[in-house]
C-alpha cells in the first residue's frame, strides 16, 4: 500500500519539498527545448570568451534523427543518388589523440614505436619504457573537469608554451599516457565523470528524468490510427457529394403500386471531401439517438407506429400482388383494400390487421396458442413470422376471399432510410435508390428496428433502447473527409508533439483523451442531432497544457526580475496560441466540426492539465501543489458528472440559439440537422 501511495504521489507531482527543486530544472529543461529557450532565464556567461574558448567547450549534442530521415538516407545511398559527405566530428569528441594542453602535466613523452599496439609481444619495446613512476608525474587538478581543460589557444598572442619540434607520427603521443591499457581506463574515467554532465547536463545510462531525448509516441500513434481509419472509411464507403449545400437526387424507380415514378432523395454534402453523413454514423460518429433513448426521436416513432396501425392490405384486383399500405394510398379502380376493426372482425377475433403475407392462423413459427396468443388489438405487436403454412395446406381448391393476404406476392416490404429511424413498406428498387436498408424477413416496420440500421456498430443490448456510449471515444478517432484529417494532422505534429515532450506520452494520453471525450459527451448534450466527428474537444485540451505551462511559469516568477525579452517572449507564445485557438474556432462553424466540443475540451484539458503538469502550483505563494491537484479532481469529477446526467436524465430538448454557436446560417440549408428539435411527423407514407 505504501508502494502505490509512492507512486501516486510522484505521478501527480506530490514530492517532497526536497525533490521540489529537481521538479523545477526538469521542467525547466522541457521548456527550454519545447520553446526553444524562449521563456528559459538568463543563463550565466562564462569568462572565457574568443574562438580558443569556444574550442574548449564541447559541441552539443545533436538530437538523433528521425526513422523516417534515417530510412530515406538510407534508401537514397542504395539507388546511389545521395551525394552529402559524412559529417565531420570535431571538437573535444571527435579527437583520435590528446590535447596538446596535455603537455604540461606529462614530464616525459615517450618515443614512436611501431609495435607499440601490437599484441603480439608481450612487453613493449625499450625505446618505450620510462624510470619515472606514476607516482612522480604531476596529476591533474581536482576541479578540473575534462571538458574545461584548455584545447591550445590558436591566437599567436595568447600561446604560453610554443609546440615543441618533432616531425611526423612522433607528435600523436605527446600528452599520452605510458601503456595503451592506462590510457584506456584514463579516458574511460573522464568520459564518466566529466563528459555526461558537460553534453547533458544530466548523468547518463538512460535516465528517465531526460525527458529531453523522448519521442512524442503518443502523437505518432494516434495521427497513424486517425489516418488508417480514414483510408479504411474512403475505401469502404467512398466520397460523398462535394459541397456545404444540401443535394437532391432524382430517378425513375418501380414503386409498390407497380408504376415507374419519378422519385428524388435529399443528403448533405461534404465540403471536407469523405463520406456522407449516414456512413459517418455507421464508422462511430458521435450521434446522440445512438448512444441514448432519445425523447424527440421516440415521439416521431410512435407517430409512424400510429400511421401503421391504420394500414390495410391493398391487393390489386389483377393478382399481380399485393402490399401495406394506408387506405388513401390503395387505388379504388385497381385495388382491393382489406381492414379487420371492431365491427369486421376476422374469423379467429383479430380486430387489428391484417398484414399482407402474415396472418396468426397460418404461422407456424411462433404459434398463435394461449398462453402465447397474439395481441388481438395491435398487429404492430405482432413477431415476426418464420415459417408459415400455405393458405391451401386443408386440401381447399381455392382461396376464400378473407385468406387473398397470405397467397399474394409481396410487393413491398418494411425499408428503413435516413438516420432518425424513418421507415415506410415500399419496393427493393425504391429503397435501393433512397439508400436504406430492406428487411426481406419482415412485413411491418413496426416488426424492425431502424435505429439498429442507422447505427451499425455492435448491436444493442435492448433491441429498443440505444446504448452506443463508447461514440464519445470513437468520435475522436475519425474525420469528416481529406482536408480535415490535413488539419488534425498539421496540428498534431507542430503542436501537440510539442506537447507531448513538455508532458510525457502517458499525460499526453489521458488528457487527449480525456478532453476528446468530455468535447463530444457535451456536443451530444447540447446537439443531439448534428453528427460531429474528429479531436475537436482533443485539439483544445492540448492546447491547454500551453495555457497552464506559461501561465504557471508566470505566477512562479512574476516577483523575479526577468528581463523584458523573456516577457515579450512569452507574450508571443501565448499569441500563438490564441491565434490557432481563433482558426480552429472557425473551422468549429462548418458542418460535421463542432465549437461546443472545442470549448468544453478546452476546460477539461485546463483542468487535467492543472493535475498532471508537475510544475505548476510548486512555488506560486497563494496555492499548493495539492490544493490544486484536489480542487481540479472535484472539478473535473463534477463536469462529467453533470453531463452525463443531463444526457441521461433531463436531456435538452428545446433551445434554437444554442445551434448559433456552432453553426452560422450563410444558406438555407447550411445548418440543417443542428436544432435540438426534430420538426418531421410520420414518414410512413410520406415518399409513396
Amino acid at each position: 500500500m505504501e508502494l502505490v501511495r509512492n507512486r501516486a504521489r510522484k505521478f501527480l507531482g506530490l514530492e517532497d519539498e526536497e525533490d521540489q527543486e529537481e521538479r523545477r530544472q526538469r521542467w525547466q529543461n522541457r521548456r527550454e527545448r519545447v520553446y526553444r529557450g524562449g521563456i528559459a532565464p538568463e543563463k550565466p556567461t562564462t569568462e572565457a570568451d574568443g574562438r580558443g574558448a569556444r574550442r574548449c567547450r564541447p559541441q552539443p549534442l545533436k538530437r538523433k534523427a528521425a526513422v523516417t530521415t534515417i530510412t530515406w538516407n538510407k534508401a537514397k545511398t542504395i539507388v546511389g543518388i545521395s551525394r552529402s559527405k559524412k559529417e565531420k566530428k570535431l571538437g573535444v569528441f571527435g579527437r583520435s589523440f590528446a590535447p596538446v594542453c596535455l603537455d604540461r602535466y606529462v614530464d616525459k613523452k615517450p618515443e614512436f614505436s611501431k609495435f607499440i599496439n601490437e599484441r603480439f609481444y608481450d612487453e613493449l619495446p625499450p625505446s618505450t619504457t620510462d624510470d619515472t613512476t606514476h607516482a612522480d608525474r604531476p596529476s591533474l587538478p581536482s576541479d578540473m573537469r575534462f571538458d574545461d581543460m584548455p584545447m591550445g589557444d590558436l591566437s599567436p598572442s595568447k600561446k604560453e608554451k610554443p609546440v615543441p619540434p618533432g616531425p611526423g607520427m612522433s607528435r600523436l603521443f605527446r600528452g599520452v599516457v605510458e601503456t595503451e591499457k592506462e590510457r584506456r581506463q584514463a579516458l574511460v574515467l573522464s568520459m564518466e565523470e566529466n563528459t555526461c554532465e558537460a553534453l547533458s547536463g544530466n548523468c547518463c545510462g538512460g535516465d528517465e528524468k531526460n525527458d529531453e531525448t523522448k519521442r512524442p509516441y503518443f502523437t505518432w500513434f494516434i495521427t497513424f490510427t486517425q489516418t488508417v481509419i480514414m483510408i479504411t472509411a474512403l475505401a469502404l464507403y467512398g466520397v460523398s457529394n462535394f459541397g456545404a449545400d444540401e443535394v437532391t437526387i432524382d430517378d425513375w424507380v418501380r414503386k409498390p403500386n407497380m408504376a415507374i415514378e419519378s422519385v428524388r432523395r435529399s443528403e448533405f454534402g461534404n465540403i471536407w471531401l469523405g463520406p456522407s453523413q449516414a456512413d459517418l454514423i455507421h464508422l462511430g460518429a458521435k450521434y446522440s439517438p445512438c448512444m441514448r433513448k432519445d425523447p424527440n426521436l421516440a415521439h416521431v416513432m410512435d407517430l409512424d407506429r400510429d400511421e401503421e396501425r391504420t394500414s390495410g392490405c391493398c391487393i390489386r384486383d389483377d393478382n399481380t400482388g399485393c402490399v401495406q399500405t394506408v387506405k388513401s394510398r390503395c387505388s379504388r379502380i385497381l385495388s382491393t383494400f382489406v381492414k379487420w376493426n371492431r365491427t369486421h372482425p376476422s374469423k379467429d377475433g383479430f380486430t387489428s390487421g391484417p398484414v399482407c403475407g402474415q396472418d396468426p392462423g397460418y404461422c407456424k413459427n411462433p404459434l398463435s396458442k394461449a398462453p402465447f396468443e397474439w395481441n388481438k388489438n395491435d398487429m404492430t405487436q405482432w413477431p415476426v413470422c418464420e415459417e408459415t403454412n400455405d393458405p391451401g395446406h386443408l386440401g381447399a381448391v381455392s382461396v376464400s376471399q378473407e385468406d387473398r393476404h397470405m397467397s399474394c406476392d409481396l410487393l413491398g416490404r418494411p425499408c428503413c432510410h435516413g438516420i432518425q429511424g424513418e421507415c415506410m413498406i415500399t419496393s427493393r428498387e425504391h429503397c435501393t435508390f433512397l439508400k436504406g436498408f430492406y428487411h426481406e424477413e419482415a412485413f411491418l416496420c413496426a416488426q424492425v428496428n431502424c435505429m439498429a440500421d442507422v447505427c451499425g456498430m455492435i448491436p444493442f443490448v435492448y433491441e429498443d433502447r440505444p446504448d452506443q456510449f463508447g461514440r464519445v471515444f470513437s468520435a475522436f478517432l475519425l474525420h469528416a473527409g481529406l482536408f480535415h484529417l490535413l488539419i488534425s494532422i498539421l496540428f498534431q505534429m507542430f503542436v501537440m508533439r510539442h506537447a507531448e515532450n513538455l508532458v510525457g506520452w502517458k499525460f499526453m494520453a489521458i488528457i487527449y483523451c480525456g478532453s476528446g471525450a468530455v468535447g463530444s459527451l457535451a456536443s451530444a448534450v447540447l446537439l443531439p442531432y448534428q453528427v460531429e466527428v474528429g479531436p475537436a474537444g482533443a485539439q483544445f485540451g492540448v492546447l491547454s497544457v500551453f495555457f497552464v505551462d506559461l501561465i504557471g511559469h508566470y505566477l512562479q516568477h512574476r516577483q523575479e526580475s526577468g528581463s523584458r525579452d523573456q516577457k515579450r517572449r512569452l507574450c508571443t507564445w501565448l499569441a500563438i496560441f490564441v491565434v490557432i485557438m481563433i482558426l480552429l474556432f472557425f473551422f468549429g462553424l462548418f458542418p460535421w466540426l463542432d465549437n461546443w466540443a472545442h470549448m468544453f475540451g478546452f476546460f477539461f484539458g485546463l483542468l487535467m492539465s492543472t493535475i498532471l503538469v508537475e510544475d505548476f502550483g510548486v512555488q506560486v505563494n497563494f496555492m499548493k501543489r495539492w490544493v490544486v491537484v484536489l480542487v481540479s479532481s472535484i472539478l473535473a469529477l463534477l463536469m462529467i458528472a453533470m453531463l452525463v446526467i443531463i444526457f441521461y436524465v433531463v436531456p435538452i430538448t428545446e433551445g434554437e440559439i444554442i445551434s448559433y454557436f456552432n453553426c452560422i446560417p450563410i444558406t438555407k440549408t447550411f445548418c440543417k440537422n443542428m436544432d435540438v428539435s426534430i420538426n418531421r411527423g410520420s414518414t410512413y407514407t410520406a415518399l409513396l
